[in-house]
């Protein structure tokens, strides 16, 4: 004897739960890679400063890692076109420009206090009782103010501005003066900064290459 079992109809709002929850999953993966990249770019910003350009190589791990991390919640959604992958680290990768930029900027304008050119005013402040912070901070405004009246808007725009077109400052605060320089000018600068963002990609989307398969890979 055969059993009727009843069917029960289709859910419409089934359809648009299960078309929602892919994009806020893409969501999620974009906000947990930025937010890893965020924080690994602060240690960006000192490391590209080491010779023969090695610190090139750890935005390759930082898009490794921040990708590795956003993989165990965008792989709930496998398989995943490859277009995909490359759109989303592309994404990725231009939305952390300017956060990279930013911590490379801070870095070389906070180290400005700290050349031997500025050292009298720093030994003067201590005799006189005065913060050293307060004399190194004070040198760095100089710089900053120079920055936006030379290179306009100024800040970490400015920076990159000044970067390609001569990368290096003389500055004089009070009786005291040094050069601020940076190691990689002009092009060097420029063609360093592709690179690295080129990495950032390569990093990302070798995390989320794995995705391309409907099963577990190792």
């Amino acid at each position: 004897m055969t059993t009727y079992t009843p069917q029960t109809p289709p859910d419409p709002s089934a359809d648009r739960c299960n078309a929602i929850s892919p994009f806020l999953v893409w969501l999620g993966v974009l906000a947990v890679a930025l937010l890893i990249l965020f924080v690994l770019d602060y240690l960006l910003g000192l490391v590209i400063w080491l010779p023969l350009y090695c610190g090139l190589f750890g935005f390759l791990v930082a898009g490794l890692i921040a990708g590795g991390t956003a993989f165990r919640l965008a792989r709930k959604l496998r398989p995943v076109s490859r277009g995909r992958i490359w759109a989303t680290g592309i994404l990725l990768t231009l939305f952390n420009a300017p956060t990279a930029l930013y911590f490379e900027y801070r870095h070389v304008a906070s180290g400005v206090g700290e050349l031997a050119g500025f050292s009298k005013l720093r030994v003067r402040a201590a005799k006189e009782g005065s913060p050293r912070a307060d004399v190194v901070e004070r040198i760095e405004l100089v710089f900053r103010d120079k920055l936006t009246s030379d290179f306009p808007p100024g800040g970490f725009l400015g920076y990159a501005r000044w970067c390609i077109r001569t990368g290096e400052m003389p500055l004089q605060v009070d009786d005291a003066s040094d050069t601020v320089s940076v190691s990689h000018r002009g092009w060097r600068w420029a063609i360093r900064s592709v690179i690295a963002l080129v990495l950032t990609f390569v990093g990302l989307c070798f995390s989320f290459d794995g995705l391309r398969s409907a099963v577990p890979v190792r």
